[in-house]
Protein backbone atom coordinates (compact mmCIF):
# COMPACT_ATOMS: atom_id res chain seq x y z
CA UNK A 1 0.00 0.00 0.00
CA UNK A 2 2.85 2.10 0.96
CA UNK A 3 4.77 1.50 -2.15
CA UNK A 4 1.42 2.23 -4.51
CA UNK A 5 0.91 5.95 -2.46
CA UNK A 6 4.38 6.97 -3.02
CA UNK A 7 4.20 5.77 -6.88
CA UNK A 8 1.09 8.01 -7.06
CA UNK A 9 2.52 10.58 -4.84
CA UNK A 10 5.83 11.32 -6.43
CA UNK A 11 4.95 12.30 -10.24
CA UNK A 12 2.58 14.82 -9.02
CA UNK A 13 5.44 16.29 -6.54
CA UNK A 14 8.04 16.26 -9.98
CA UNK A 15 5.06 18.13 -12.09
CA UNK A 16 4.40 20.90 -8.64
CA UNK A 17 8.10 21.25 -8.48
CA UNK A 18 8.29 21.98 -12.20
CA UNK A 19 5.81 24.71 -11.74
CA UNK A 20 8.04 26.89 -10.07
CA UNK A 21 10.38 28.70 -12.49
CA UNK A 22 13.41 29.27 -11.02
CA UNK A 23 16.85 30.51 -12.67
CA UNK A 24 20.45 30.44 -10.82
CA UNK A 25 22.85 33.00 -11.22
CA UNK A 26 26.13 32.21 -10.89
CA UNK A 27 27.67 35.30 -9.13
CA UNK A 28 31.14 33.47 -9.65
CA UNK A 29 30.66 34.39 -13.15
CA UNK A 30 30.61 37.95 -12.35
CA UNK A 31 34.07 38.15 -10.79
CA UNK A 32 37.20 39.24 -12.69
CA UNK A 33 37.99 41.97 -14.95
CA UNK A 34 35.51 43.63 -17.66
CA UNK A 35 36.00 46.31 -20.26
CA UNK A 36 32.90 48.13 -21.55
CA UNK A 37 32.31 47.26 -24.88
CA UNK A 38 29.47 48.64 -26.32
CA UNK A 39 26.76 51.58 -24.85
CA UNK A 40 23.57 51.67 -26.74
CA UNK A 41 21.10 54.27 -25.67
CA UNK A 42 17.35 53.73 -25.57
CA UNK A 43 13.84 55.31 -24.96
CA UNK A 44 15.25 58.63 -26.40
CA UNK A 45 18.70 59.05 -24.86
CA UNK A 46 21.09 60.29 -27.61
CA UNK A 47 24.21 60.63 -25.98
CA UNK A 48 26.62 59.07 -22.96
CA UNK A 49 27.94 62.49 -21.67
CA UNK A 50 25.94 62.16 -18.46
CA UNK A 51 26.42 58.75 -17.52
CA UNK A 52 28.81 57.76 -14.30
CA UNK A 53 30.70 54.61 -15.83
CA UNK A 54 31.71 55.38 -19.36
CA UNK A 55 34.25 53.75 -21.41
CA UNK A 56 36.72 51.88 -18.87
CA UNK A 57 37.13 48.62 -16.82
CA UNK A 58 35.87 47.01 -14.05
CA UNK A 59 37.53 44.88 -11.65
CA UNK A 60 34.88 42.65 -9.50
CA UNK A 61 36.12 40.80 -6.08
CA UNK A 62 34.58 38.16 -3.77
CA UNK A 63 34.69 40.45 -1.20
CA UNK A 64 31.86 42.66 -2.65
CA UNK A 65 34.02 45.54 -4.03
CA UNK A 66 34.87 46.82 -6.48
CA UNK A 67 36.97 49.00 -9.18
CA UNK A 68 36.76 51.23 -11.64
CA UNK A 69 39.74 52.79 -14.25
CA UNK A 70 37.88 54.78 -16.96
CA UNK A 71 39.41 56.30 -20.01
CA UNK A 72 41.67 59.05 -18.13
CA UNK A 73 42.69 56.37 -16.15
CA UNK A 74 40.93 57.82 -13.37
CA UNK A 75 40.43 55.22 -10.15
CA UNK A 76 37.85 54.59 -8.21
CA UNK A 77 36.53 52.26 -5.81
CA UNK A 78 33.93 51.42 -4.30
CA UNK A 79 31.04 48.33 -3.39
CA UNK A 80 28.35 46.32 -5.35
CA UNK A 81 25.47 44.37 -4.41
CA UNK A 82 23.47 41.69 -6.69
CA UNK A 83 19.86 41.11 -5.99
CA UNK A 84 17.49 39.06 -8.10
CA UNK A 85 13.57 39.13 -8.08
CA UNK A 86 11.10 37.27 -10.12
CA UNK A 87 9.08 39.71 -11.86
CA UNK A 88 5.93 39.34 -14.62
CA UNK A 89 6.23 39.23 -18.02
CA UNK A 90 4.21 38.73 -21.43
CA UNK A 91 1.01 39.49 -19.31
CA UNK A 92 -2.11 39.21 -20.83
CA UNK A 93 -6.07 39.81 -19.81
CA UNK A 94 -8.42 36.95 -20.94
CA UNK A 95 -12.15 38.19 -21.91
CA UNK A 96 -13.20 37.79 -18.63
CA UNK A 97 -10.49 39.99 -17.29
CA UNK A 98 -7.90 37.45 -15.65
CA UNK A 99 -4.65 38.13 -16.14
CA UNK A 100 -2.20 35.37 -16.89
CA UNK A 101 2.16 36.18 -17.01
CA UNK A 102 4.76 34.27 -17.41
CA UNK A 103 7.86 34.57 -14.69
CA UNK A 104 11.40 35.96 -15.40
CA UNK A 105 14.18 36.36 -13.30
CA UNK A 106 15.36 40.12 -13.14
CA UNK A 107 18.79 40.27 -11.81
CA UNK A 108 20.45 43.86 -11.01
CA UNK A 109 23.56 45.46 -9.13
CA UNK A 110 23.90 48.40 -7.68
CA UNK A 111 27.20 50.14 -7.78
CA UNK A 112 28.31 53.25 -5.37
CA UNK A 113 31.90 54.25 -5.66
CA UNK A 114 34.40 57.34 -5.02
CA UNK A 115 37.25 58.50 -6.54
CA UNK A 116 40.96 57.96 -5.78
CA UNK A 117 41.45 62.10 -5.90
CA UNK A 118 40.52 64.18 -2.87
CA UNK A 119 37.56 66.34 -4.25
CA UNK A 120 36.46 63.39 -7.78
CA UNK A 121 33.17 63.22 -7.12
CA UNK A 122 31.39 59.83 -6.53
CA UNK A 123 29.73 57.13 -9.00
CA UNK A 124 26.95 54.95 -9.04
CA UNK A 125 24.59 53.36 -10.92
CA UNK A 126 21.78 50.74 -10.56
CA UNK A 127 21.88 47.89 -13.51
CA UNK A 128 19.37 45.34 -14.44
CA UNK A 129 18.48 42.57 -16.39
CA UNK A 130 21.92 41.36 -16.24
CA UNK A 131 22.33 38.38 -18.90
CA UNK A 132 25.76 36.95 -19.99
CA UNK A 133 25.42 36.29 -23.90
CA UNK A 134 28.54 33.88 -23.14
CA UNK A 135 31.17 33.22 -20.46
CA UNK A 136 33.14 36.12 -21.92
CA UNK A 137 29.89 38.75 -22.34
CA UNK A 138 27.32 40.29 -20.45
CA UNK A 139 24.85 42.25 -21.07
CA UNK A 140 23.08 45.44 -18.41
CA UNK A 141 20.11 47.63 -18.52
CA UNK A 142 21.00 51.13 -16.63
CA UNK A 143 18.09 52.11 -14.81
CA UNK A 144 17.16 55.70 -13.78
CA UNK A 145 15.96 56.53 -10.53
CA UNK A 146 12.26 56.80 -12.68
CA UNK A 147 12.89 53.30 -13.55
CA UNK A 148 13.34 53.86 -16.61
CA UNK A 149 15.97 51.89 -19.11
CA UNK A 150 17.91 54.89 -20.21
CA UNK A 151 21.13 52.96 -21.82
CA UNK A 152 21.97 48.99 -22.37
CA UNK A 153 25.68 48.14 -21.74
CA UNK A 154 27.48 45.34 -23.09
CA UNK A 155 30.29 44.12 -21.25
CA UNK A 156 33.27 42.15 -22.50
CA UNK A 157 35.63 40.08 -20.26
CA UNK A 158 39.70 40.45 -19.93
CA UNK A 159 41.64 37.72 -20.14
Amino acid sequence: MRIRNLLFLLPLLFLFSACEKTKDFDVNQLYGTWNIKKIVPLNGNTNTSGLDFVYGKFTFNTADNFQFINYTREVFTGTWLLQQEQVEVNCTTATDGTRSCNHDWNVSIRLDATGQVAGQPGKNAYFEYLSFTDADHFTGKLTSSGNIATHEYTFERIK
